[in-house]
This record gives C-alpha cells, sequence and structure tokens, in this order.
C-alpha cells in the first residue's frame, strides 16, 4: 500500500476520533388485550425523541411482549399487532423500522404473578441506534469563539452622510459615497476594545513584532452589501476614539493573526489627531457660534423673516438683527480666514471638517452642547437636566471613587476627548504606542507546555498591555522581554471536554512561573473574573 496513503490515513485518525453510536431504549406500554396506543404513551414517546439526534438514526428496532394471560399463540399475534401498531405511529413522524420482532410473553422484564408486574410486560420496546458526529480534538479557538463580543451592526444609506455612535462611545463618521454603486443599505459591522478583559476575551494582545504595547483602544470594523459581499471604502471613514487623557507617542496599527492566531500589530502611516475641547478654539465658525448661533442658511433666514419685520418699528428687535447679521458675517470671514492662512499649516482642514459634521448631524454648533448629547444617557440615568448638576455629580461620584470609566461611553463632560483618524482601513485597528521602560528585562519560563486546547496571557497591571507568549525555542509557552519585577497576572486558560478551567497568579515578573492551579469555571463566570483586571 502507497506510504503516502497511509501517512494520510494516519493524521485522519490522529485528527478525528473514531465515529462512534450511541444507542437509546425507550418503552411504550398498552392496556391488557389491547393493541391501540394511548395518548399518554404518545405524548411520552414524543418527549423520548427530543433527545434524539433524528438526522443521524441508523436503525430503529421494534420488539413487541406481552404478559402470560393468555395462549401462546394467542399472544405472539397480539404482539406483533401492538408492534405494527408503533410502525404506523413511527410512519406519521416521518420514521422508518429497520426491525421488528414479536416475543408474546417469552422475554418478561418483570413477574407475571402481579398486575403492576403484568402492566410492565405489556409493551414495545423501541432500539434506536444513531452514528455521532466525529468530535474534534480540543482547541482553545473552539473557547475563544464562544467569549467573543458580538458585533454591532448598523444598516446605512451609502448615498447619506452618516455618524454612528457605537456602545462604548466610538464615533465613526461616514460620508456620502463611501461605498459606490450600492443599492439598499449597507451593513456596517464593528467590535470596540478597551478593556483589558475584552482583550483576554477577544483572544487579543498588545504586541508588534516581539515588542510590547500599550493601547489606548481597539476597533474593528467591516461592511458588507445586502447580499452580503465583503465592500471597502472609497473615502476616508472619520473614527473618533474616546480617551481619558492623551498619552505621547500614540501611533496606528493594523492587526493581523500568526499561525499561533495570536494577533500581532503593525504599524500604518496614518496620521493621528488629538481632538477635545481646546481644539474647538481652532475651528473658527464653531467657536463664535456659540454667540449667534450656527451658520444661518436658507431655512434660517426663512424663520427670521418675522424679526426683520418687527424690527421695522421695533428698536431693540432692529438692534438684535443688526448684531446677529454682524455675528454672522465674522463667522464666515473667520472660517475663510482660517482655511485660507492657517490651517495648511496646522494640518486643520481635517478635523474641523470631521468636528464640523459631527456637530451638524448631532443638531449642535458648539462643543459644551455636543457634550450634553453625547451624555444624555447618563443625564437621564441620574435624573439630571443641566450641565453644572452633571458636573456636580461626576465629582461626587470621582470622590467616592465610583466614577464610570470611559470605555461604558459615559466619559465625564470634562474630559471628552478623542485619538482621531481618517482611514480606508478594514479589520482590526489600534491605538498603540511603544512602551519605554528604561530598566532591565527578562524572560520569564512556564511549567505548561504547548498544547492546542491551552493558551495563556500575560495582563500588566499599571498600564493597559497584555502581552502573549512566544511559541519559538521552547516546548513551553514563555514570555519575552518583560520589565524586571513588573506587576503582571499571568493567566492560565485551559479547554477540556467543553469544560473551562482557568488559573490566575498576581505577581511581579520573574524567570521561573508557577505552575497552574486549575479551577473549573463557566463561561459566565471566566467573565466575571477577567473583569478584575478593569479596576
Amino acid at each position: 500500500m502507497n506510504i503516502k496513503f497511509l501517512l494520510l490515513i494516519f493524521l485522519l485518525l490522529n485528527l478525528f476520533q473514531v465515529h462512534s453510536q450511541d444507542t437509546l431504549r425507550h418503552s411504550i406500554y398498552f392496556d391488557v388485550d389491547k393493541y391501540e396506543l394511548k395518548a399518554t404513551e404518545k405524548s411520552s414517546f414524543d418527549a423520548f425523541l427530543k433527545k434524539v439526534d433524528i438526522p443521524n438514526i441508523l436503525s430503529i428496532e421494534l420488539s413487541g411482549h406481552t404478559d402470560s394471560d393468555g395462549s401462546n399463540v394467542y399472544n405472539q399475534k397480539l404482539s406483533l399487532n401492538r408492534v405494527k401498531a408503533v410502525e404506523n405511529f413511527l410512519a406519521s413522524l416521518k420514521l422508518k423500522t429497520s426491525t421488528s420482532l414479536e416475543f408474546g410473553e417469552l422475554k418478561p422484564v418483570a413477574e407475571n404473578t402481579s398486575e403492576n408486574g403484568k402492566a410492565k410486560n405489556r409493551r414495545v420496546d423501541v432500539t434506536i441506534v444513531v452514528q455521532l458526529a466525529p468530535r474534534i480534538k480540543d482547541d482553545i479557538q473552539d473557547l475563544y469563539k464562544q467569549l467573543e463580543q458580538k458585533k454591532q451592526r448598523h444598516c446605512i444609506d451609502p448615498n447619506r452622510d452618516t455618524v454612528l455612535l457605537l456602545d462604548q462611545g466610538t464615533i465613526l463618521f461616514i460620508q456620502a459615497g463611501t461605498f459606490v454603486n450600492q443599492k439598499g443599505c449597507v451593513t456596517i459591522s464593528a467590535k470596540e476594545v478597551y478593556k483589558k478583559s475584552d482583550m483576554l476575551l477577544e483572544n487579543l494582545s498588545t504586541m508588534s513584532n516581539g515588542k510590547q504595547l500599550e493601547s489606548g483602544g481597539m476597533i474593528y470594523l467591516e461592511a458588507s452589501s445586502n447580499s452580503g459581499k465583503p465592500l471597502y471604502p472609497n473615502k476616508d471613514i472619520s473614527i473618533f476614539m474616546p480617551t481619558q487623557d492623551y498619552k505621547e507617542g500614540m501611533k496606528l496599527f493594523k492587526g493581523n493573526r500568526d499561525a499561533h492566531n495570536e494577533m500581532n500589530w503593525n504599524g500604518i502611516d496614518q496620521r493621528l489627531r488629538q481632538v477635545g475641547p481646546r481644539d474647538l478654539s481652532d475651528c473658527g465658525e464653531m467657536n463664535e457660534g456659540r454667540n449667534c448661533g450656527p451658520s444661518c442658511r436658507v431655512f434660517c433666514r426663512l424663520g427670521r423673516i418675522g424679526n426683520g419685520m418687527t424690527g421695522i418699528v421695533n428698536k431693540n428687535v432692529r438692534i438684535d438683527n443688526q448684531q446677529f447679521r454682524k455675528c454672522q458675517r465674522n463667522m464666515r470671514k473667520s472660517a475663510r480666514r482660517l482655511r485660507k492662512n492657517i490651517e495648511p499649516f496646522l494640518g486643520l482642514p481635517s478635523k474641523c471638517d470631521s468636528i464640523r459634521k459631527l456637530l451638524e448631524k448631532y443638531g449642535v454648533n458648539n462643543f459644551n452642547d455636543l457634550q450634553m448629547k453625547m451624555n444624555k444617557g447618563l443625564m437621564d440615568s441620574l435624573g439630571l437636566t443641566t450641565f453644572e448638576e452633571l458636573q456636580a455629580e461626576l465629582t461626587k461620584q470621582r470622590n467616592r471613587e465610583i466614577e464610570k470609566e470611559i470605555t461604558t461611553g459615559q466619559s465625564s463632560v470634562e474630559t471628552l476627548s478623542y485619538y482621531s483618524f481618517d482611514t480606508k482601513q478594514m479589520g482590526w485597528i489600534n491605538c498603540d504606542r511603544f512602551t519605554s521602560d528604561p530598566g532591565p528585562k527578562i524572560n520569564m519560563e512556564t511549567p505548561e507546555k504547548i498544547k492546542e486546547n491551552k493558551d495563556c496571557k500575560l495582563v500588566f497591571d499599571v498600564i493597559r498591555s497584555v502581552m502573549s507568549p512566544s511559541y519559538s525555542n521552547s516546548s513551553t509557552y514563555h514570555f519575552d522581554n518583560i520589565p524586571k519585577d513588573a506587576l503582571v497576572h499571568l493567566v492560565y486558560l485551559r479547554y477540556e471536554g467543553g469544560i473551562i478551567y482557568v488559573s490566575i497568579h498576581a505577581m511581579k515578573a520573574q524567570e521561573k512561573a508557577p505552575e497552574p492551579e486549575w479551577k473549573k469555571v463557566s463561561l459566565e463566570e471566566l467573565k466575571e473574573i477577567f473583569k478584575q483586571f478593569d479596576k
């Protein structure tokens, strides 16, 4: 026999377990000298069938039985009639009998000396053999598929400007015509990852070609047509990722998974902007708009006709109209001056245009109103109505150390700031910077051998960083170039027979990692355990 064929058979047998079968049994009982199925027995059999994988049934065997009353010949015929009654019932359920046997009174399961024993003997035994699907070897990726967050989906009109506010505060601005030649809606699917717990659940890490990163947030984007075909943007999408504090050196990275399904981040040559309250002072028209409203175009002017008529006879209204028109002229002049003299040097057009369109979409003309809009859910939940009340309440919360984090999408109005960028990039995008710890580094070896049903991560306490293990030059999981004595949590995961095991060690980085102390947990318990890393 061909050696290559033998090798193929060997590999397949290692990949899959041998097909196995399962045998299920049920008995249907009859009244004395009867072969009609009772309603209670039909209901009992229906409940039994719910446990059966019907498409994979290999055979159904029926065997008829009676008690010992009557002659052997009579009982043989009675058991035959009982089997036929069950066959007809199965046929009505689109199930076909493979074998049928009639034993009469020859195979009792109880003594025929009592009515209770006789009732157990008046039966048809149903034996169903089911082919079990081959079970693939345990793989940790099967667990990660259950842990990953559901994608947020939004159906947008590709011919209109659209602003999307995602669950954790990320803002997407999608211009009309970004997806060309599309009829009907375009589905935008997204994930947001700002917390270390979400990084673990998504099997994400902050590594770029072996170097450690500190994350400012990750986002996953994809677009598809009505038919499900992947789409790619023809124009840049403006993305605003919320942050409580800016960090120097942040850059953009795109993510790709390696042969071990670990995420590796590569830099994108894309400009990253910091957008906050102070930036609006550079976007002249919006800054001046705080005094006299947004730029007044056709519908706005129609709405002010009444003011113009009143101003003919009312001096105060006339003065107010003059001031309004002057303010409007100054707004337009300021915007033109900004675009002509400042924007080419500061690189502001994209930022200001994005903010301007964002304000227009939310129907506001200044940053304070935008902050109010963005925090409406938080204000409603707290029963607040004014800017001052919200600020006071958030201050109290901070003092009690329970202020909601930016990752909940309920940021403080004082810290509503973003990392902003324009990109056509789809898939995973990360806002990161390289860590810059100048101290000595160590390599940490774990005692756990590399297996398909295991994984481990190193979660850093002080910074938003999760390190994936190295797979080179060792049969065990290990981590390279860790800052010595860094405060970390070592997370071991194991997935075996559909059961989740976890072991977590709080420690300082050291060369020899402790052995896991496995604890069996449910899916929901594991998610709760990971939340400790977000505090």
